[in-house]
């Protein structure tokens, strides 16, 4: 029979004992442990000053140092090789049975990460065709002529082309085996004024500070055959380490670089706004706790959700299984009223805020009916469910769930443009600006006064037919006033956040700079020495002022003359995009005024979200 260890408390029982005068004999006795045991733990007391038991050795490591340089050293030799490779090549040569992800921690210790790689295009066919042209043109060459030929790689000649200039797209997220990866991609927009936004791939990150992620940039730049010289803007989030006023990433690029304008992701920018006004707005923040409240109850119980299934199949609705609700998700497309009814098929996991109101507003009888039955649920889970069902009824709630729908769903329509990857700085701020105008002109007493009363009448039809002969008819008129306030300081809130948000400090140059190219084709250029000032400040080197003074007077006349030819009917350029509708129709006017064409394209270089570069789920 093997020994038997002596606890803690029996230790510092001996000890207690001892210091009272009591021999080993006698504590012995007393414990009912063994002489040995008590001179032992004495002994250890005196010479580690404590009953603890000693850690012993831990387990020795599986590889040695050398064994990890080796690894490191095959990594070097072949840049190419996969954490596969490597453990194949560890279990071959090493003897060693290891997995990818003690691979990848022993590259981490030497400062190596692997990446990615970026999916290559695929050639078209007027690219197989022009390279049957070039062999058939050089079929002659001898061996001399070949000699001369300079040879390199390039895998990586598609990414941009002959597109010179880009910007950087980048987010960093954390996967589902927690390794931090930092999606990057560039924007770039060719001669005929696309844009194109190529994410280029994931690359893994040792550390989430910003010279670490700085680096990784450079590195992929480097691969990629791209210089930093050539990079004219940069779009990231809005955490600390990527945009933060000193040594963030932004700053770090920009010290490089300071051609690299750096814009605040807008689709950021809004999801922000959204949340400021939930936080600013009691009414509508407490709706979104009640919703996620609901939800939570429910689903923690099978009984409850089989309960609200039995209902949903009593009052002729679909059913969904419910999940916890996630509302930091961005405003997304909100489906109509009559799509929601016809096919309820909702993932609540990715439900915004949007989908939220709409939500509770169809279904609320679904959610009352089920909440009643779990009323005579005993103990906790009943009380809590009266609670939820009494706040449910109230009128409150559903003023704020009407609220809540009538902001979100405007600003769902703003999301849509942010999110796109050939919108401009203009669609932007001019998309902003027209919601802004929207919530402003519907915060007035009269659209008030028919949200209200639209209110009022649907409150009653909601109630369920079960509830209608006991319950009392509440008239709501006395609170008139209340709600006309929470309505007039929600949509105030809303505009303010809005405008906060969409206010960053290099918009007033691109704005100056987008001025410029407007007002030159509409020849309403009153005080040009600013706005040439500010393209000056803008891309200093890329482009030629003095000969874009003389094409600022001359483009007026060349535009009229192609609106006349191919009979347009524009009185007055107010985008962008006609602007370069225009150019693509007369190839000639990017020749003739080169200096301006290039700034056009410099400007849609510039980056206005990240959305390229998020992970989806």
């Amino acid at each position: 029979m093997g020994k038997k260890a002596v606890s803690i408390d029996t230790k510092k029982g001996i000890i207690l004992l001892r210091d009272t005068g009591m021999c080993q004999h006698e504590i012995s006795r007393k414990l009912n442990v063994s002489r040995t045991c008590v001179r032992q733990a004495i002994r250890k007391f005196n010479e580690l000053h404590t009953t603890a038991t000693k850690s012993g050795a831990e387990r020795p490591f599986k590889m040695t140092r050398r064994q990890k340089r080796a690894i490191k050293l095959q990594q070097l030799r072949d840049d190419t090789l996969s954490l596969n490779d490597l453990v194949r090549y560890a279990q071959a040569n090493l003897n060693l049975n290891i997995s990818r992800q003690t691979v990848s921690r022993i590259l981490r210790e030497f400062d190596l990460v692997s990446y990615v790689a970026p999916r290559k295009p695929q050639i078209t066919h007027e690219q197989r065709r022009c390279r049957i042209f070039w062999c058939y043109k050089h079929l002659n060459w001898t061996e001399t002529d070949w000699s001369n030929v300079i040879f390199s790689d390039e895998a990586n000649f598609e990414i941009i082309s002959n597109r010179k200039c880009f910007s950087l797209i980048c987010d960093e997220t954390c996967d589902e085996s927690t390794l931090e990866q930092l999606c990057f991609g560039i924007r770039s927009v060719n001669d005929n004024y696309e844009i194109f936004e190529d994410v280029l791939g994931l690359y893994e990150l040792s550390r989430q500070n910003a010279e670490a992620i700085v680096e990784v940039i450079f590195d992929i730049l480097t691969r990629c055959g791209l210089n930093i010289s050539d990079c004219r803007g940069q779009s990231y989030d809005g955490a600390s380490s990527m945009s933060g006023i000193y040594g963030s990433v932004s700053d770090l690029v920009l010290k490089q670089q300071s051609k690299a304008f750096f814009v605040h992701c807008n689709a950021h920018c809004l999801d922000l706004a959204v949340h400021d006004l939930t936080n600013e707005c009691p009414t509508i923040s407490n709706c979104i706790l009640f919703a996620k409240d609901i939800i939570d109850f429910v689903r923690r119980s099978p009984k409850r959700l089989s309960i609200l299934k039995e209902i949903s199949n009593q009052l002729s609705m679909p059913y969904s299984n419910l999940a916890s609700l996630c509302p930091t998700r961005w405003t997304r497309r909100a489906e109509s009223y009559n799509s929601l009814l016809n096919n309820y098929e909702l993932d609540i996991q990715n439900l915004n805020y949007v989908y939220l109101f709409i939500l509770l507003l169809i279904f609320l009888a679904w959610f009352q009916e089920a909440l009643y039955t779990l009323i005579e649920e005993k103990g906790a889970s009943g009380i809590k469910a009266n609670g939820l069902h009494e706040q449910m009824n109230r009128f409150y709630l559903f003023f704020g769930l009407k609220l809540g729908y009538l902001l979100f769903s405007a600003t769902e329509k703003l999301s849509r443009i942010i999110q796109s990857s050939s919108c401009c700085l203009q669609d932007i701020l001019s998309s902003a600006e027209s919601l802004m105008l929207y919530f402003e002109r519907i915060r007035d007493d009269i659209n008030f006064k028919s949200f209200y009363t639209k209110l009022r009448h649907a409150s009653f039809t909601l109630i369920p037919k079960r509830y209608q002969s006991s319950s009392d008819s509440v008239e709501f008129s006395s609170y008139e006033e209340f709600y006309r306030q929470q309505y007039m300081k929600s949509l105030g809130i809303a505009v303010n956040m809005l405008q906060n948000r969409f206010t960053q400090k290099n918009f007033k140059l691109l704005c100056n700079v987008e001025k410029f190219i407007l007002y030159a084709v509409n020849n309403s250029l009153d005080d040009s020495n600013d706005y040439f000032q500010s393209i000056m400040d803008f891309c200093y080197g890329d482009i030629d002022v003095e000969k874009l003074k003389v094409e600022a007077l001359m483009i007026v006349d060349f535009y009229q003359s192609v609106i006349k030819t191919n009979q347009m009917n524009i009185k007055q350029i107010t985008k962008i995009s006609t602007i370069c509708e225009i150019f693509n129709s007369c190839e000639v006017g990017k020749e003739m005024f080169k200096e301006y064409h290039k700034l056009i394209k410099l400007y849609l270089t510039i980056p206005v979200t990240t959305a390229t570069a998020e992970r989806t789920i």
